[in-house]
């Protein structure tokens, strides 16, 4: 089972065209909402007894995580680096420092603005 959701996740990964940037800000507000959104779909499913209840809730967790992956390939393109590392919200422990990571780190823009700022002031200290 846990194969065949890691298979599906990287399906999600290959479709996905992240042509398009998003912000660290626009990311931490996505994970935030699909954060509250499974929670709130979790309280409001039936109460359920025994093994229902636990896998009610983790159907709702994977397609959290599912989506939570979908908007981690558009931030990972923002940032430069490969939307295969996508997976690593996959590992128990290590899933919540990469998300911290995805947020802290600043976007291409702000590299690049950052990197002509410096040109600029090289070339005209010449």
């Amino acid at each position: 089972m846990y194969l065949a959701t890691i298979g599906v996740y990287a399906l999600i990964i290959a479709l996905t065209d992240a042509n398009r940037p998003m912000g660290s800000l626009t990311y931490a507000a996505t994970l935030f909402v699909i954060w509250i959104g499974s929670a709130l779909v979790v309280r409001l499913l039936p109460p359920e007894s025994g093994s229902a209840a636990v896998s009610n809730s983790a159907a709702v967790g994977m397609l959290a995580i599912g989506v939570a992956i979908y908007f981690s390939v558009f931030r990972l393109q923002h940032i430069g680096w490969s939307k295969w590392l996508a997976l690593l919200l996959c590992i128990p422990s290590l899933n919540l420092a990469f998300l911290l990571a995805l947020v802290a780190m600043p976007g291409k823009s702000a590299m690049l603005r950052y990197q002509s700022a410096i040109f600029r002031n090289k070339s005209r200290d010449r």
